[in-house]
């Protein structure tokens, strides 16, 4: 990635969740560049490379590249906080099945596939919530859900 500039550079992510017409801004521009500039370094084998590369421009949540992201810039006890590129405020949160059921749960997702769109709509939800670091509800949600809780419902007695 070097040759072309860096995950953290201004190439790969250059401002917040506006910047494409499916939301996700410079983020949303670093993950297509990383997974394109790996996908051109092996030529010979693209289409495999395409396969198991995740990219926003096909759909895909992008769940394993939004988390390492995630790891890399939050700080604090489960994260690193070794990059301070790109901001806490620009993240997406990492969204798989037990996340997406979690959020539909509380009335956060009405999505029903948890695609790059949805990734969106619940990063948004959750900003609405903490402006300066959405992705922070990112361990909330997954933990409750791959441990088969419920979250409850708002407005709902509990």
């Amino acid at each position: 990635v070097e040759p072309r500039g860096s995950v953290t550079g201004d190439t790969a992510v250059d401002g917040g969740m506006s910047g494409s017409p499916d939301g996700g801004g410079r983020i949303r521009a670093g993950l297509e560049h990383f997974s394109s500039t790996l996908i051109e370094a092996a030529p010979g084998d693209s289409a495999r490379m395409r396969r198991v590369l995740a990219r926003p421009s096909t759909g895909s949540a992008c769940k394993r590249l939004i988390m390492y992201l995630r790891w890399m810039v939050r700080p604090g006890p489960v994260d690193l906080g070794l990059w301070n590129q790109p901001e806490t405020h620009e993240l997406l949160l990492p969204l798989d099945v037990h996340s997406g059921r979690q959020a539909r749960a509380v009335g956060l997702l009405n999505r029903k596939s948890n695609d790059w769109k949805a990734v969106i709509e619940i990063t948004e939800a959750c900003r609405r919530l903490s402006p300066e670091d959405p992705a922070r509800y990112d361990f909330a949600f997954f933990g409750a859900g791959s441990a088969g809780e419920e979250l409850i419902r708002p407005g709902r007695d509990g």
